[in-house]
């Protein structure tokens, strides 16, 4: 039997004379590297709310104890002065003829008095005693708010925040004209034992509200 044909040679460039095909060039291998994500924003801390006033309930006979002697020193160890919530009135009746400055907060000469405010705030830093205002049932924060105002602006804040017993601030309700009572009041004042008192027989919310400890008198 007769051999079989080759089979037919497969043509190349090459064999044209041609250049040989480049062989293709493998592909980079891909980094496994990964890009570091970006940090996340800190969250800014969020605002602390403003610490609310503590409240406190005493009764008629603790009221020596606890606003003349401040026996437990509960507003002495607090920077809150106490606003007395007292339905009955007995705490401006009873506070009114003990040792400290008593002020009706409806008299209003008094109030209306910007030198007898500052006199009085000065003799209370003097001697170490209360400076109580009896509201009478009525808000008066914007009246004693505004002659305190005249006096020296900023005073009542100062009187609230009890930075008024520090010097500098004393000074500032000193006057050329005072006696020595008051302008030697640096060297023999009673200072650390001030205090600043206010009286309502209502349970609506006032001036003094958010700025004051609240102490409920029960009779």
């Amino acid at each position: 039997m007769p051999p079989k044909p080759a089979g037919k040679t497969v043509k190349t460039t090459a064999s044209k004379g041609g250049t040989a095909a480049k062989p293709a060039k493998a592909a980079a291998p891909k980094s496994t590297t990964k890009t570091p994500a970006k940090p996340a924003a800190t969250a800014k801390p969020a605002e602390a709310a403003p610490a609310k006033p503590p409240e406190h309930k005493i009764t008629v006979k603790e009221l020596a104890a606890f606003v003349l002697q401040d026996a437990d020193n509960i507003v002495k160890n607090s920077k809150w002065f106490p606003m007395m919530i007292d339905p009955s009135e007995i705490s401006g009746r009873f506070l009114q003829y003990r040792e400290c400055t008593f002020i009706n907060g409806l008299d209003h000469e008094f109030i209306n008095s910007p030198d007898r405010i500052r006199i009085a705030t000065l003799a209370a830093l003097r001697h170490g005693k209360k400076l109580v205002i009896d509201m009478m049932g009525v808000d008066l924060y914007e009246p004693i708010y505004s002659v305190m105002e005249k006096i020296e602006p900023g005073l009542l804040k100062m009187i609230l925040d009890k930075s008024i017993m520090e010097d500098d601030n004393i000074k500032k309700l000193i006057r050329p004209t005072d006696d020595d009572l008051y302008s030697n009041i640096l060297q023999f004042g009673m200072k650390d034992d001030f205090g600043f008192v206010i009286i309502t027989k209502n349970e609506d919310t006032n001036g003094f509200t958010d700025k004051m400890m609240t102490v409920r008198v029960e009779s």
